[in-house]
Formats: structure tokens, C-alpha cells, sequence
């Protein structure tokens, strides 16, 4: 299979991170088998649109499980020493 060039579909985006910064693009080829990469230094992940779907929903349910279990915690009286 041959891809094709298709400019459009190019995207970049950098998220700050406390060490550096993680990169997220996405290829400009059409057929690509994995068009989404994440980078963080030299090292890259590449996922299938699938694969980067359910990365991004885990990362989601991570962060709003966490900060629900922060909430009750904050929320619920101290114990008594």
C-alpha cells in the first residue's frame, strides 16, 4: 500500500511537562498504519488511531479518578488522634 502525501492531516502539539515537554503529532501520510506519535526526548510511541484513543481515554480516567478519590479525602472529617 502506498501513502499519500496529504498535508491537512499534519498536526503538532507540545504539552509542557516538568522535566521538558511531551510532542503529539500526527503523520500528513493517508494509510499510515500508526499516525500518531508521542515524543519525549529522542524516544517515540507510535499508535494506531485506536491504540491513541484508548491511550487518551485512560489518561482521562486516570486523572479524574485520582481527583475524585483527592476530593473525599479532602472532604471527609480528620480523625480524631
Amino acid at each position: 500500500m502506498h501513502s499519500q502525501l496529504v498535508p491537512a492531516l499534519a498536526s503538532h502539539t507540545t504539552v509542557a511537562l516538568t522535566d521538558g515537554q511531551l510532542d503529539v503529532t500526527t503523520s500528513a501520510f493517508a494509510g499510515t498504519r500508526h499516525p500518531v506519535a508521542l515524543h519525549a526526548g529522542p524516544a517515540g510511541i507510535y499508535l494506531s488511531l485506536d491504540q491513541a484513543i484508548e491511550v487518551g481515554s485512560a489518561l482521562i480516567a486516570a486523572a479524574h479518578h485520582y481527583r475524585a478519590v483527592m476530593a473525599q479525602r479532602d472532604a471527609a472529617p480528620e480523625a480524631a488522634p
